[in-house]
């Protein structure tokens, strides 16, 4: 037969609007895109989330590092710790004044320890960082270390900074 068939092309070959066609149209592709930029949008946030707590945890450790070598310090001089109760908040030198202590520099080996060891603690944890040490019954009691500092790195204002402190308690 030389019947006309019928076929779902058009003359210029191509697909009618509203037949079966194959491949994505152009709103699939934008909301596809959309849910790929809220899931990267949320994927770095949670990077900047990670850097803010591996930050915080470094900071406790050097903390944490901190306390314990004031404390190893009062047990090698042992005779002379309660000069270390001389550390208190507010006291401590600043970055710029600690390149001019020199060890020893006293001739008092707890007091050198503790002005270099203040020095320590305001580089390595900020210049609002600050420290107390308790020694109430003498020889025979516990020692205890308070060191706090200010979360400075991920805030724009000093009304969110946050503050942290680490206590230590031991036995001379």
């Amino acid at each position: 037969m030389n019947a006309l068939r019928l076929t779902s092309r058009t003359s210029a070959g191509r697909v009618p609007f509203g037949s079966a066609a194959r491949g994505f149209t152009l709103i699939e592709v934008l909301i596809s895109l959309v849910i790929l930029g809220v899931g990267l949008l949320g994927l770095g946030l949670l990077q900047a989330t990670s850097l803010k707590a591996s930050y915080s945890s470094n900071q406790r450790t050097i903390a944490t590092n901190l306390a314990y070598q004031v404390i190893d310090m009062m047990r090698a001089k042992h005779v002379q710790a309660y000069q270390y109760t001389s550390i208190q908040p507010g006291v401590f030198p600043r970055p710029a004044n600690c390149a001019r202590i020199v060890y020893p520099s006293t001739g008092n080996l707890a007091g050198d320890d503790i002005a270099s060891w203040e020095c320590q603690v305001t580089q390595d944890l900020g210049q609002l960082a600050t420290a107390q040490v308790f020694f109430p019954d003498g020889a025979a009691g516990r020692i205890r270390v308070v060191i706090s500092w200010t979360d400075q790195r991920f805030t724009a204002t000093t009304a969110n900074e946050q503050s942290n402190a680490f206590t230590v308690v031991s036995a001379l």
